[in-house]
């Protein structure tokens, strides 16, 4: 294969996982299964190849993603746990979820279970960023610490079996992400959302964020038309 036949392949590869995550991302997909299909999400965005792709079709500057974002400020900084969310899962949809275990909190919180409280002004409007924006924005906070979702997707794919299993901790080839990967340790089997786990319920998010981009579809046509499909 010449290096023409190659780029193809290449295009034709990233086409066939974004169509991949458009139809087995959905409103059923288990735990487990986002996991495993978790090093998808890997190599398109942290090892940059949906960027690339991109690019060689002749596109300019990068695709955006319309997604939710959080605002990381003010008194969210003391909240339990924050999430930025937005999958569609069972019938469900959560943005902008916030948990607090202070009592004390102002009256714009409502209780929603002994000791938790939630925010009760609804979910700011999705924004549209940037591919590299989207990637590094947070969207997860625990106890004051933010995860970016390039953090959440190497967690899962390093640490809990995507692509490599961790169970004795050992953060040290990600030893600047330590108190962030045990941060997100401190809420694996302990919280919920949308009767998922937060962390897969926030990797849904992120995949069908993709999925239903605008610019992520004319990207699917443009490589079909290239390679002939």
């Amino acid at each position: 294969m010449d290096k023409k036949g190659f780029k193809k392949e290449f295009l034709r590869i990233i086409a066939d996982d974004l169509s991949y995550i458009t139809k087995e991302w959905n409103t059923k997909i288990d735990d487990d299964s986002l996991r495993r299909d978790c090093v998808v999400l890997h190599k398109l965005l942290i090892e940059g190849n949906l960027g690339k792709a991109w690019r060689d079709v002749g596109f300019v500057k990068e695709p955006k993603i319309l997604t939710p974002v959080l605002e990381t400020i003010g008194d969210r900084k003391r909240a339990d746990f924050i999430q930025a969310g937005g999958a569609h899962y069972g019938g469900i949809e959560i943005r902008d979820l916030e948990v607090h275990t202070d009592d004390s909190l102002p009256s714009e919180y409502a209780q929603r279970g002994p000791g938790i409280f939630v925010k009760k002004e609804p979910p700011r409007a999705r924004q549209p960023l940037y591919l590299s924006k989207f990637r590094n924005d947070t969207c997860i906070i625990i106890k004051g610490i933010e995860m970016s979702r390039e953090d959440l997707i190497i967690y899962i794919t390093n640490t809990l079996g995507g692509k490599h299993l961790d169970w004795q901790r050992e953060f040290k080839k990600q030893s600047k992400k330590a108190a962030k990967f045990e941060a997100l340790d401190s809420v694996l089997k302990t919280m919920e959302t949308a009767n998922k786990e937060p962390i897969y319920y926030e990797l849904l998010s992120i995949g069908q964020a993709l999925a239903s981009s605008r610019d992520i579809l004319k990207l699917i046509k443009k490589i079909k038309q290239i390679v002939g499909e």
